[in-house]
């Protein structure tokens, strides 16, 4: 399986509508620590088919768009997972699509694109 992330329930329906990068959304209860999480807890579970080739890139404008993103929080939660697990949390300031662009390109790093490493949940059985 590709990535797991926890985004705000609109910016799942869009993903799940518009792209065909969602394989299924899931119970919280079979993630251990997703890999990128938007917005404050609660939200939906999705695990990506693959790592998108542009590493998130195609993700950035559903973020952008989002309504938890439209009000601009300040800091804005937007944590993603680096290759050894560690958590990076988006910096305090405007949010923009370049600056979310910016902050998954810095510390994005899940593999090549077609990656399918299991669930962090699945590993620990």
């Amino acid at each position: 399986m590709g990535p797991v992330l926890r985004v705000p329930d609109d910016v799942a329906r869009r993903l799940e509508a518009e792209t065909d990068l969602v394989e299924e959304i899931v119970e919280p209860d079979v993630i251990d620590v997703p890999d990128l999480e938007l917005g404050p807890p609660g939200g939906s579970f999705l695990v990506l088919v693959e790592v998108p080739n542009d590493r998130f890139g195609d993700l950035v404008p559903f973020f952008a768009a989002s309504h938890y993103a439209a009000e601009r929080p300040d800091p804005c939660l937007l944590v993603v997972r680096d290759h050894k697990m560690e958590p990076h949390s988006f910096p305090a300031g405007p949010v923009t699509e370049a600056g979310i662009r910016a902050h998954l390109a810095a510390f994005a790093a899940y593999g090549e694109p077609g990656d399918r490493r299991p669930l962090l949940v699945d590993a620990a059985r």
